[in-house]
C-alpha cells in the first residue's frame, strides 16, 4: 500500500500527512502481522510551470 500526498501537498501540513503514512501502515500490519510493512513519504514539489509564449526562445 501507499500513501502520497497530492500534487499541492505542503511543508506545513507534514504532520497530517506523516499521521495518515502512520495509520496506513499500522492498518496493513493489523491486516496481516505474518508480512514487515514499511511506510513512505514523499513530499515533492509542485510541477513547474510551462514558460509563457512570449518568453520562449525563437518565439
Amino acid at each position: 500500500m501507499t500513501y502520497a500526498p497530492g500534487t499541492f501537498a505542503k511543508l506545513e501540513s507534514i504532520d497530517g500527512d506523516i499521521n495518515k503514512a502512520q495509520l496506513l501502515q499500522a492498518q496493513a500490519e493489523a491486516t496481516d502481522g505474518s508480512r514487515k510493512t514499511a511506510s513512505l513519504i514523499n513530499l515533492a514539489p509542485p510541477p513547474a510551470r510551462p514558460l509563457a509564449p512570449s518568453t520562449r526562445r525563437g518565439a
